[in-house]
């Protein structure tokens, strides 16, 4: 994928450079609001999230894991306004650069060894104080990443761990506060369960309304999205022991 991203960039014509997957639907009206948006801000990267299509059950207890780990995590407003490397985030679904910093900097080129090519590429622009942006819930951009739960647990074990700076012990540190923090309220602080129920739910009201997910819904996964986060993590573990890779048909490790 990032020989063929590359190839295409040598025979682009234009100022603005649009990489999207093929199985992502958008209206044309976000062309030219993305390219305002980019030039307003003055960036050499502007990615979006998707609004993520979700037909069967295992879509759903599943793919909301995404927008889950990126939102509490990162404010994507981060990514524009802060300087750090660590607040670098992409997502290869779409990447609009403007082309003349792209051909400088030949992004998929230097990262042609990488299965996570976007999140690379993202960090390498925050280290050469490329401005950049990420943002998410765009409605008019649509993506059904995934058609089951098996997919899911595969295609997100290629890249949970880079959401954690590529570390396993705080991935995990991060599931096992997730799903264990009301155990340790309720046993030391009992004064604070409502307050903490309030503000998990909060949180889950927060990412839902933002990545545009059925609010309810998402309430009501969360326990079957955190079982979700920690069966990828144990699979995406095994795949780094074994140094073996095949996502989409293809062996990318």
């Amino acid at each position: 994928k990032n020989h063929a991203c590359y190839q295409l960039a040598q025979h682009a014509k234009g100022d603005f450079l649009l990489f999207l997957d093929s199985d992502v639907v958008l209206d044309a009206s976000v062309l030219t609001d993305s390219v305002s948006y980019l030039k307003k801000y003055k960036l050499g990267l502007l990615s979006v999230f998707p609004k993520q299509i979700l037909i069967t059950a295992g879509e759903k207890l599943s793919v909301p894991l995404m927008n889950y780990i990126l939102l509490t995590l990162l404010p994507l407003v981060f990514v524009r306004v802060s300087p750090f490397v660590s607040h670098a985030a992409a997502n290869g679904q779409f990447m609009l650069f403007d082309a003349s910093i792209y051909k400088l900097q030949q992004p998929h080129e230097y990262f042609k060894a990488s299965a996570v090519e976007d999140i690379a590429i993202a960090r390498h622009y925050k280290e050469e104080k490329i401005r950049m942006a990420c943002i998410t819930g765009e409605s008019r951009i649509k993506c059904r990443m995934y058609k089951s739960y098996n997919e899911s647990l595969l295609g997100f074990s290629k890249n949970i761990f880079l959401f954690f700076g590529n570390s396993i012990l705080v991935a995990y540190l991060f599931w096992f506060l997730a799903s264990f923090g009301i155990v340790a309220i309720a046993f030391f602080e009992t004064q604070f369960m409502l307050t903490y129920i309030a503000l998990i739910f909060l949180i889950q009201l927060f990412y839902a309304s933002v990545a545009k997910q059925n609010v309810l819904a998402t309430v009501l996964s969360f326990p079957a999205h955190l079982v979700f986060m920690f069966r990828v993590m144990g699979k995406a573990i095994a795949f780094k022991n074994k140094k073996n890779y095949l996502w989409k048909g293809r062996n990318i490790y």
